[in-house]
């Protein structure tokens, strides 16, 4: 009775349905953009930027366990204070350290004083607490750090298993620079990298 109605008034109401071929092509166009947009992520991930989580104590305070880091490798160059993560011959997993020396820098580490001296300069180092000493196991340490070789300390240097142990490491076993903490968000955010 209402169609009667509608159509005695003059007016026909029409309900607009999409055909069947309009919602496919909403589908398919929604469906593009999300894996336009996946792949976008994955080649950035793949070829920029990688997520490493952070296992240990050896970074403590500037880095703590289970932490979750972004690195890049993409045009880096190592320099001194950089946070990296690097693949170490005989270890299970990558470490994460800072980098004190770079190839053509001479290392001693005195016990007296618990300090470093990077090419005869004592190293200011703010982000470890003042009362944390470097030490080594044997009296002191000296060693000159050869091209393209980086020399790595832990911050937490009593717990730390670093280049006082394993010596120094070969640039090309860098799997990129730590530049931004992701997890926990409460410490989200840009990572120090600086001596």
């Amino acid at each position: 009775m209402t169609n009667d109605m509608e159509k005695e008034s003059g007016f026909e109401v029409e309900k607009e349905e999409l055909p069947p071929s309009n919602i496919n092509k909403e589908l398919f166009d929604i469906a593009e953009t999300v894996t336009h947009a996946l792949v976008v992520v994955v080649l950035v991930f793949t070829f920029f930027f990688r997520i490493v989580g952070v296992s240990g104590e050896s970074m403590r305070p500037t880095l703590e366990n289970k932490d979750y880091i972004l690195i890049t490798d993409f045009f880096y160059s190592p320099k001194r204070g950089d946070i990296v993560v690097v693949t170490v011959p005989g270890e299970e997993n990558p470490l994460v350290k800072r980098i004190i020396a770079v190839g053509g820098d001479s290392v001693d580490i005195y016990n007296d004083q618990g300090a470093i001296y990077v090419n005869d300069e004592r190293v200011s180092e703010k982000y470890i607490p003042q009362s944390v000493r470097t030490e080594v196991r044997t009296d002191d340490f000296s060693i000159q750090v050869k091209p393209g070789e980086v020399f790595l300390l832990g911050d937490n240097r009593p717990e730390s298993k670093d280049s006082r142990e394993f010596g120094c490491v070969n640039e090309k076993l860098i799997q990129g620079m730590a530049f931004f903490r992701l997890v926990p968000f409460g410490s989200f955010g840009q990572i120090g990298n600086d001596l």
